[in-house]
């Protein structure tokens, strides 16, 4: 392979998804996947503070999760979870369960 040529996802480190590449770097995804649980808690109609007492993290630390500043597998699993959303569809991925 040439010097600066393209290469492909997997030199990269990339994980090739239907959605495309994802960096294997899990704080990448953290504004995109805080976005998402954002999204889905306030079509619910569910407020942070309401969520939070729910998943029983403060809401500050929600907060910071839907804000993509920090977050843990574990919290994004508990919150993701609370809203009714599989990590399949938090994450965009489609699965046919036919």
């Amino acid at each position: 392979m040439s010097v600066g040529g393209p290469r492909s996802g997997s030199e990269r480190g990339d994980l090739l998804t239907p959605l495309g590449p994802l960096p294997t770097a899990p704080e990448a995804l953290y504004p995109a996947i805080g976005a998402r649980l954002r999204a889905h808690r306030q079509r619910q109609g569910i407020s942070l503070r309401q969520l939070a007492r729910r998943v029983g993290m403060s809401p500050g630390g929600l907060s910071q999760l839907e804000t993509g500043k920090s977050a843990s597998i574990g919290s994004i699993r508990k919150v993701a979870g609370a809203l009714d959303l599989s990590l399949d569809e938090l994450f965009g991925i489609h699965v046919d369960r036919s």
